[in-house]
């Protein structure tokens, strides 16, 4: 028996050994820290980033982790740092040194001094102390490399590296050869994007999720949880029989594992009944050899004897109870294992991946098929939901009624007093009135009351009368009348009434003393004063004594006076007896100091709190407002001065101090100061919203932030005060303009005060910052988002724009002071309002709120749908994708993703940062496979860029390419003799062949130098003149190709690193387009583009016109533009959203296109041509002809009428567009009497002699407009008359009248003749046509010298 105990314990140790140590193909999770990022950059910008991937947080103290320096391949440490704090589980320790720039000292976790290592020093990581065991280097201990270990951007000098997602230990030997290229990736000098987290693949492999037994429908699976994309069918599943009275030890399913997905997850689908519903063991093994039916326990004691496999991965086992039943691993998940009597059919680790080798592991699945798509189950809390190939997830606890927590008195309470109120505590906040209690003093008197408290936890009955003494009361709940006050819904009210008794004690009053506080003065006495108070008037005397005691202040050091055994009274009918302590003066600094007063032998009364507390408050300190210490300027004026401040309100509270503010009786007038202060404790403060309080400490600018620190003393006065008026922002505060006076010490007015914003806007996503997962989002206190204005940010250069710079944008710090939780995403352009105090961090003020919402923007937003007929061209920068980093495999997927869903997949997308044609190719192979609809091809060609980041082209099949050229490769920029295109220009010629005859266009792809260091003083101006040298080359290349090919479609895309608008010191996109200003500029060179290009992201709307986020400002650096030629081909241009808007730390997540790099990608839509008429498809070209004759006998005093006939030759209609289709200015000395039309509206302004006609012709089709003019009576003979009506019409189908055209004369033989008669005398009338006489002629002249109502403006349709 002994024996074979003995085998299965040993048997269950090599299993347990097995399913948690993984070796050979498998990686397994790393056990200790180890370096993830190293930073050796410009300056004192240094770092060394530490990962803990254990799986547990690691106490660095307690550990004795210590970071050790070893210059100049000595073997003796030259630095040694004892690092100190808690580093999460899958969380990073950042350190710095202090004076590093703002964005590492932003993500450190421990700061320390300047003596900061070099290229050529190693770097350790020792566990137990400088002497302790190494657990990491960077570097080999004891050799001197010369500058530096390794070459290139993968080197120790003046450069990033981050460790391989594929390393999970560290070097534990620091005298071997370090080679960084091995387990490093190298970056350029100063980048810091992936400080403060890291990502490591190498996972455990584990059985993650089972389902053997389900009720009704059987569902039945295995799913396996490891390393992201990894091929594991070197892997099994194997299901042992466990049942006694089979063959034990069997093999009874035999599953082969496949590929994780992208998020570590292998699902094997089984039929049903393929898993027995009793006992069973399954094993994840590498290397079976064996096969199904196989007995490997043929003597069934429970260990294998033979084992048909190199290794057991990892195990898990159900347990049905049976007597003789067996199981091959750990854990077995038997009955009772969580409480409940029977065995799991299924079960979940919670979380994922979770491996102590324990039952606590697993979580048991819903039997009821829970989380199955079509089965509703019954999830109840405890249990996990049936996730098959997709996270694990706990069902959550149920809403629970609202209850009764307690009552005071408590039910059954013997004593209680007739004179107190009485309260109930629930459970959570409810809403009541008086008619959800009762209370009966006797049973069956009822006694009246009010109540307080509705709404919150607490109900307070205050009895109208003191309760009868000594007797027995019933009091009650209401259930009906009590509902809770949440949005959990059901169930609302309580589910039953809650009746309770007590039993009143005596009717005799009590005494109480309170405690008291007064500052001691410096010389003299003070008085103290108290108040001995009954609880009730009675009708006798109530006598007592009272006596002084010594605490910290004492009568030895004269600090007040003895008061002994003093006999007192209050009258009958009074409740309250005031007297004094004298406290005597001195003028030495102490803390405050207490004594005791104690309150005895009382008689017609009782004592319920005999002690008060007398509090001396030293007053040897300078005593000031908040105000005061605050001053009118950027520091405090008693900086470094001990000092007291009273009597202010606490107005938050956070885990290491708390914020005061003065009183609004009490607050200065004057707007310069701030009324409110940090207080660091160091430590959880004691104080809570709403605390009177009394403060002394020594003030300190704690980098450029007044607080006080360390703290001496807090006195709490009182509590439950209200708060001070908030300080209101929005539009106006702060102000936009960074000249306005407020601005000379800006945020300094508010800091530490309570503010509120109403109505506010995040204008930069959430920034992750190590375990804060929103340590920083930009916003605004105003509804309008800040957008890059022209000019140089404030104060600008004399002579030149000026930008303000959008002083108004601030930052929030959701979590700062743990008020609310901190939320894991906060997109830009989320609406929120918030209450909060202003602080001040890493040089940044910032909103800590107390209260606050965000509403988000929906996001992702892709492009519109593209028309009939269009096709289009993307531009996207796929940020730095490159196919070493540890998370390219997402960065592929989510790349994808977004190229699909949210730009529509253009036809044509030029790329920008892609580190080679590799990376291009595995994009296209992986949209191919996300969608098989879809197929690109991929162009890129090298250029100089040092970090080897690239342009090219995606290209779909719709699309036929010609050719794809570098331009530029060889251009030298003068002023150093480098090449001065870092990124070449590519030009892509092809044609369109999705619909009809093939379209033939061009693109060229651009990514132009970027505006780092643009305003160094150093540095400045050889960046501006490069990017001026670019902007003036590409300018060139288009003006050449437009020339060359004036009829040919052409766009420029790309990041171009520069605005729509002129940053003041180069108009990088002005150059190219041609319509920069050079006044606007501190550089410009010569107007080469002529005709000019069209910047089309300044036809998106204005509040949508940004494709990227730079520390709240939105601004443009992602654009088409285009030449006029192309304008009639274009349909629009959209921003894609879900990138520049989308949380930071969503860059890591392959489950959503958002945030799928830096910059939103861009499209352009463009009509193609299918009839290669050169129209666009969607338009319809109008081609209109007038004719015009003249009749009548044209002698002095006759009418003339004039026909003109509109006619259109088009097979489209031209329609009734803005302005006038047709106008005719008669000539002197003709008089316009009216004009008429066939169809549409004919318009006969007598005043001007002017005939105007708007309206619609058809294919085809003519219009007829009748003119009538009167020839005066004083015409000379023979006099000429000609005229020409002016036709105007829509030539290119685009809504717009653009072309113009004349009338002609039909009866000449030139085309385009003017309409001419001469005025002729009555013998020579070529017609025969009414004539006025005198009288008529007379008349109509003078009508239309008055310009009668009846002709003026007459219009006849």
């Amino acid at each position: 028996m002994k024996s074979s105990a003995r085998r299965v314990a040993l048997a269950s140790l090599v299993l347990l050994c097995a399913a948690v140590v993984a070796s050979g193909p498998l990686a397994a999770q790393p056990t200790e820290l180890f370096f993830s990022e190293y930073v050796e950059g410009s300056s004192f910008n240094k770092a060394v980033e530490i990962y803990n991937g254990t799986g547990a947080p690691v106490d660095l103290s307690a550990g004795g982790y210590t970071l050790m320096f070893y210059s100049n391949g000595s073997t003796s440490a030259s630095f040694t740092l004892s690092l100190v704090g808690t580093v999460p589980s899958g969380g990073t320790w950042v350190v710095a040194p202090t004076n590093a720039n703002a964005t590492i000292l932003g993500l450190a976790n421990q700061t320390f001094g300047i003596a900061w290592f070099n290229g050529d020093d190693a770097v350790a990581l020792r566990k137990g102390g400088s002497g302790g065991a190494i657990v990491d280097v960077v570097g080999q201990i004891g050799f001197d490399p010369g500058s530096q270990w390794g070459t290139g951007l993968t080197s120790t000098a003046d450069n990033t590296m981050r460790r391989k997602g594929s390393v999970c230990a560290g070097d534990t030997d620091g005298s071997n050869a370090f080679d960084p290229a091995v387990e490093w990736d190298g970056f350029a000098v100063d980048t810091f994007g992936g400080l403060g987290s890291h990502t490591v693949t190498c996972r455990a492999t584990v059985i993650n999720e089972f389902s053997a037994s389900t009720a009704g429908t059987d569902v039945e699976f295995v799913e396996v949880f490891g390393p992201p994309s990894t091929n594991l069918s070197n892997l099994k599943i194997l299901e042992i029989e466990g049942d006694s009275g089979t063959s034990l030890g069997t093999v009874d399913e035999v599953v082969a594992v496949g590929t994780t997905d992208a998020n570590g997850y292998w699902l094997g689908s089984l039929a049903a009944g393929a898993l027995e519903n009793g006992t069973i063991t399954l094993l994840l093994v590498e290397g079976f050899s064996g096969a199904l039916g196989n007995d490997l326990d043929t003597n069934d004691d429970g260990v294998f004897d033979t084992t048909p496999w190199t290794r057991i991965v990892d195990a898990v086992a159900v347990n049905d109870g049976g007597a003789g039943d067996r199981t091959y691993g750990v854990p077995a998940l038997g009955a009772m294992y969580d409480g409940l009597a029977f065995a799991p059919g299924g079960a979940s680790r919670i979380p994922d991946g979770t491996d102590t080798d324990t039952a606590a592991d697993w979580v048991r699945n819903d039997f009821d098929l829970a989380g199955i798509p079509g089965f509703a189950g019954t999830p109840i809390f405890g249990e996990a939901y049936n996730t098959p190939g997709g996270a694990n997830v706990r069902v959550a606890a149920a809403e629970a009624a609202p209850g009764v927590d307690s009552t005071t008195p408590a039910d059954g309470a013997p004593s209680a007093s007739p004179f107190d109120d009485i309260v109930v505590s629930f459970t959570e906040p409810v809403a009541f009135t008086g008619a959800s209690f009762t209370l009966d003093c006797p049973a069956g008197t009822p006694i009246a009351f009010t109540v307080s408290g509705s709404g919150t936890t607490t109900a307070r009955i205050n009895p109208t009368a003191v309760l009868p003494a000594f007797t027995a009361c019933a009091a009650s709940v209401v259930a009906a009348n009590v509902t809770d006050v949440d949005a959990s819904d059901p169930p609302d009210t309580m589910a039953a009434n809650f009746p309770w008794g007590f039993t009143t004690g005596s009717a005799t009053p009590t005494l109480s003393i309170n405690d008291a506080s007064v500052i001691e003065g410096n010389s003299g006495q003070t008085l103290l004063q108290f108040t001995i108070t009954l609880s009730a008037a009675i009708a006798s005397n109530v006598q007592f004594e009272f006596t002084t005691a010594d605490g910290t202040a004492t009568t030895a050091d004269n600090d007040y006076f003895l008061t002994s055994e003093i006999p007192a009274t209050i009258p009958a009918g009074n409740t309250t007896y005031p007297f004094a302590v004298a406290v005597n003066g001195d003028t030495t600094p102490e803390p405050n100091e207490t004594f005791f007063v104690n309150v005895s032998n009382p008689v017609n009364a009782t004592i319920a709190d005999g002690q008060g507390v007398g509090t001396i408050l030293n007053d040897d300190v300078p005593v000031v407002e908040i105000f005061q210490i605050q001053g009118s300027g950027a520091a405090s004026p008693f900086a470094t001065q001990l000092v007291t401040t009273s009597d202010n309100v606490v107005t938050a509270v956070g885990p290491e101090g708390f914020f005061i503010q003065t009183p609004d009786a009490r607050a200065d007038a004057d707007p310069d100061t701030s009324n409110g202060i940090y207080v660091f404790t160091g430590s959880v403060p004691t104080v809570a919203v709403g605390d009177v309080v009394d403060v002394t400490g020594t003030v300190t600018e704690y980098f450029n932030f007044t607080e006080f620190s360390p703290v001496a003393s807090v006195t709490i006065d009182s509590s439950g005060n209200p708060l001070p008026t908030v300080v209101e922002l929005d539009a106006t505060l702060p102000p936009t303009d960074p000249t306005a006076a407020w601005w000379t010490i800006g945020f300094e007015r508010l800091e530490g005060m309570l503010v509120h914003v109403a109505n506010g806007v995040t204008s930069g996503p959430n920034q992750r910052f190590a375990s804060d997962l929103s340590a920083e989002i930009h916003g605004v206190a105003s509804a309008s988002r800040p957008f890059r204005e022209p000019g140089i940010k404030y104060p600008g250069l004399v002579g030149l724009p000026v930008w303000d710079g959008n002083p108004e944008v601030f930052e929030i710090d959701p979590d700062r002071l743990g008020a609310v939780a901190d939320p894991d995403y906060v997109a830009a352009g989320s609406t929120y309002s918030a209450t909060g105090v202003m602080g001040y961090e890493f040089s940044g003020w910032e909103l800590w709120p107390t209260s606050v919402a965000f509403t988000p923007p929906a996001l992702p937003r892709p492009v519109r749908a593209r028309d009939a007929g269009e096709f289009t061209v993307g531009t996207y920068n796929l940020y730095l994708l490159d196919s070493t980093a540890s998370d390219y495999a997402a960065r592929l997927q989510k790349h994808s993703a977004y190229i699909r869903t949210v730009l529509g997949a253009p036809d044509v997308i030029g790329v920008q940062e892609c580190q080679s044609l590799t990376e291009l190719t595995a994009l296209a192979a992986r949209i191919h496979a996300d969608d098989a609809t879809l197929t690109y091809a991929a162009y890129l060609v090298e250029g100089h860029d040092v970090g080897g980041i690239d342009v090219g082209f995606l290209v779909r099949d719709s699309v036929s390419v010609a050719t794809v050229t570098q331009l530029g490769y060889n251009e030298i920029f003068a002023w150093d003799g480098s090449f001065l295109h870092d990124r070449p220009p590519l030009l892509l010629e092809a044609t369109y062949v999705g619909n009809g005859v093939p379209f033939a266009f061009t693109v060229m792809v651009n990514h132009t130098r970027s505006l780092n260091s643009i305003d160094d003083p150093v540095d400045g101006p050889r960046v501006r003149a490069k990017r001026l040298a670019q902007a003036q080359s590409i300018a060139q290349m288009i003006q050449d190709y437009q020339t060359a090919n004036p009829l040919r479609p052409f766009a420029m895309v790309g990041d171009l690193n520069a605005y729509e608008i002129s940053d003041g010191y180069v108009d990088v996109v002005g150059q190219m387009a041609g319509d920069f200003v050079p006044a606007d500029n501190l550089l410009s060179g010569p107007d080469l583009v002529d005709p000019n290009l069209t910047k089309q992201a300044l036809n998106v709307p204005a509040g949508d016109r940004y494709s990227y986020n730079f520390a709240g400002t939105a601004q443009v650096l992602d654009h088409a533009l285009t030449t006029q030629v192309t304008n009639i081909w274009v349909r629009g241009f959209e921003y894609g959203r879900g990138n520049t808007d989308s949380a930071v730390n969503l860059l890591y997540d392959a489950g959503t296109p958002l945030r799928s790099s830096d910059h939103d990608g861009a499209v352009l839509f463009l009509m193609s041509d299918a009839n290669a008429d050169g129209v666009p498809d969607d338009l319809s070209p109008a081609a209109l002809a007038a004719t015009k004759i003249a009749a009548g006998s044209f002698v002095p005093g006759s009418l003339v009428t004039y026909t003109v006939v509109l006619g259109n030759t088009s097979a489209f209609a031209q329609l009734d567009n803005p302005g006038d289709e047709l106008t005719d200015v008669l000539p002197a000395p003709l008089a316009l009497v009216s004009a008429t039309a066939s169809s549409g509206t004919a318009v006969a302004t007598v005043l001007t002699n002017t005939v105007t006609w708007n309206g619609t012709i058809p294919a085809g089709g003519t219009v007829t407009v009748t003119i009538s003019a009167a020839v005066p009576l004083d015409a000379v003979v023979g006099t000429t008359i000609s005229n020409q009506a002016t036709v105007s019409y829509d030539a290119d189908g685009d809504g717009t009248n653009e072309t113009v055209g004349v009338s002609d004369d039909p009866a000449t033989t030139s085309a385009g003749d003017a309409t001419v008669f001469a005025v002729s005398d009555a013998g020579s009338s070529v017609a025969t046509i009414p004539v006025l006489d005198g009288v008529g002629l007379g008349l109509l002249a003078a009508l239309v010298a008055l310009g009668g109502a009846l002709l003026l403006g007459r219009r006849i349709s």
